[in-house]
Order: C-alpha cells, then sequence, then structure tokens
C-alpha cells in the first residue's frame, strides 16, 4: 500500500511537472518566433481639412523674352500648362496641382520655344506631397516627377536655409510660358521677370502660410495662369527657394503671388530623390536588398541573430534530456513492487 500511495503520489507530481515542462517549452517557442520575426509599424498621415478653394490664375506679366534655361521645363496634360524645374539628373519639381490628375508623359527642358528646341524627355511617375488635399491655402502645393533616365542638364539648387530670402525688397527671379496678362494666350516664348519678396504677408491674405509659403509683390510685374510650378530663385542665382502655386487675383489685378517654400520642405523632397532616383545621391542611405542572400559559412562569430537561435536551440534540448530523464524514473519507480 505504502508502494502504491508512493506511486499515486509520483503519478500526481509527474503530471504536474509534465505540464510545467510543455508550458514552458511553448514560451521558448513563441518567445523565440516573435524574436525572429519581428513586427511592422506604419505611420497613418491624416492631411488637413479642405479649405475654400481660390480663383487660381499663374503666369508672368510684365516680364520679358528669356534665353533658354537648362533646368525650366514645361508640359501640358488635357487642362492646363505648368511648369517645372530640374533638381537632380532624373528628378523635377512642380506644383502638386499640375500633376494631381496624373502626371505628364513628358516635359520639355532647356528651351525658350513652348513647342520646340531643348530636350525632350519621358516621365514616368512620381509623388505628390502626402498632406496635399487640393487647397491651395494649407502650403502643402508640392511635387516630384520622375524622368524616365538621367540627364546631362544643368541642374538648380535647393535653399536649404529657412531665413532666406532675408529682407522685404529682395528681388526674385522667375521664368515660364504664362500668360502675360489676362485673356491673352499662353506664350510661344519663355518669358522672366523679377518681383521684389515680401517677408510677412500674414496680415494681406488669410491664404498665407508663413513657414510653407514665400509671398511676393506682383503689382507691377507677376507670374500668372500657364505658369504654375516654375521656381522662383534668388535674382543672379541657380538656388531655388520657392514652387508657384497660386496668387491673391487674375493676372491683371493681382498685387500677391504665393510659392511653395522650399527650404520648409528639403527633407522630403531629398527623400523623394533618394526613393525614386535611378540615380541618387552618394549621401542617400542604401537599399535593403528584397531577397537577403544566403550567407557563406564563415568562422567569424556568430551573429545576434544566430546566437540567439542557438540559445533557443540548446534550450529546448536540455527540457527533452531531463523531460526523459524523469520518464525513465516514473517507468522504474511504477515497476518496483
Amino acid at each position: 500500500m505504502h508502494a502504491m500511495r508512493q506511486a499515486g503520489s509520483f503519478k500526481k507530481g509527474y503530471r504536474r511537472v509534465t505540464f510545467v515542462l510543455e508550458l514552458l517549452l511553448w514560451l521558448v517557442f513563441v518567445d523565440a518566433r516573435s524574436h525572429l520575426q519581428g513586427s511592422d509599424r506604419h505611420e497613418e498621415h491624416e492631411g488637413p481639412t479642405i479649405a475654400r478653394q481660390l480663383d487660381v490664375d499663374t503666369d508672368i506679366r510684365g516680364g520679358g523674352e528669356s534665353g533658354p534655361i537648362e533646368y525650366v521645363g514645361i508640359f501640358q496634360d488635357v487642362s492646363e500648362v505648368c511648369s517645372c524645374t530640374l533638381i537632380h539628373s532624373d528628378i523635377a519639381l512642380t506644383a502638386a496641382h499640375c500633376v494631381d490628375g496624373d502626371f505628364p508623359p513628358m516635359v520639355r527642358f532647356n528651351s525658350s520655344q513652348r513647342f520646340e528646341g531643348g530636350t525632350l524627355v519621358n516621365i514616368t511617375g512620381g509623388e505628390l506631397h502626402p498632406l496635399w488635399d487640393g487647397s491651395f491655402s494649407s502650403g502643402f502645393d508640392i511635387a516630384i516627377m520622375k524622368l524616365s533616365a538621367p540627364t546631362s542638364l544643368a541642374v538648380c539648387w535647393l535653399n536649404d536655409n529657412v531665413k532666406v530670402p532675408s529682407f522685404t525688397g529682395e528681388p526674385l527671379f522667375a521664368a515660364g510660358f504664362g500668360f502675360t496678362n489676362t485673356g491673352s494666350g499662353l506664350s510661344m516664348t519663355l518669358q522672366s521677370t523679377t518681383m521684389p519678396y515680401i517677408k510677412d504677408c500674414t496680415n494681406l491674405s488669410s491664404n498665407y502660410q508663413r513657414e510653407r509659403h514665400i509671398c511676393a509683390n506682383s503689382t507691377l510685374t507677376a507670374t500668372c495662369g500657364g505658369d504654375s510650378g516654375t521656381g522662383i530663385f534668388i535674382n543672379g542665382t541657380d538656388i531655388q527657394i520657392g514652387i508657384n502655386s497660386f496668387s491673391n487675383g487674375r493676372c491683371d489685378d493681382q498685387t500677391l503671388d504665393f510659392y511653395t517654400r522650399v527650404s520648409f520642405f528639403y527633407k522630403w523632397i531629398q527623400s523623394g530623390i533618394c526613393d525614386f532616383s535611378s540615380d541618387p545621391p552618394a549621401e542617400c542611405p542604401t537599399p535593403m536588398p528584397s531577397v537577403m542572400p544566403t550567407p557563406a559559412p564563415s568562422s567569424s562569430p556568430p551573429t545576434c541573430h544566430s546566437s540567439f537561435s542557438e540559445k533557443v536551440q540548446a534550450t529546448r534540448d536540455a527540457i527533452f534530456e531531463f523531460w526523459y530523464a524523469l520518464e525513465q524514473q516514473a517507468a522504474e519507480l511504477l515497476v518496483t513492487p
């Protein structure tokens, strides 16, 4: 009887130990699986609410004919004509509202003529800013376009200094193929002009966002319809500070022009160049391969990943060995009279 009670007690203890070991083994497996797989996290961006649309009309009035500028391009879709600037060998910068429906099939760079000359390049895609929602006053009127192949054309420089331009009255330069006055047709030749910078237009327009907009006085000369997407530059330089977005009136009576501020979006633009260019700058991070290559045998110390896997296997082996020894002891006890 004593031996039977002892065997019964051992059986109960054995079941408890077995249950604990099974639970421990399961936890080791789950922990290893979660460690090796990891987890993905995705951030969602919520755009601003749609604001009142403006009566937008953007081209050049009061300027003069210009010779070709290598990095200034013109393109046309079904509804409108826009301009862009070449900022990398195969990346162009423009306004989001110019490509909101779709990207153009091609762009003509380095020409003073609207329909001929220069370099015609194909466009294969691009990206609108994720917070662009069709509202000009929100300030997210910016997009990049991918050229089908790198070109040898000169590119403009992007301003990354939030303090530039620095003073009211500083002359800014713009060029495009837009209207020369309200009711006129689009210009057949490239036009250019200079306008004075206004440091703060907060009290002049409720649609102005100081951190995302550049404001220029367009009383005497202005960018008008057909110039959307063109760049505005520090006069006498190739430094682009803005992208033509909207104005506060029609071509003949507008007094203010508004441009998307490049310095505010500088990091987003650089990220887009790295993501889309087939000839990315050296400072871009090296992309991870889509399929990880099989590592060759090496005598070097194991990686953290390999070390962790070996520890898991060793733990499982130890549990199984202990389990086996426990079963052997139980079997011997149960057959003992």
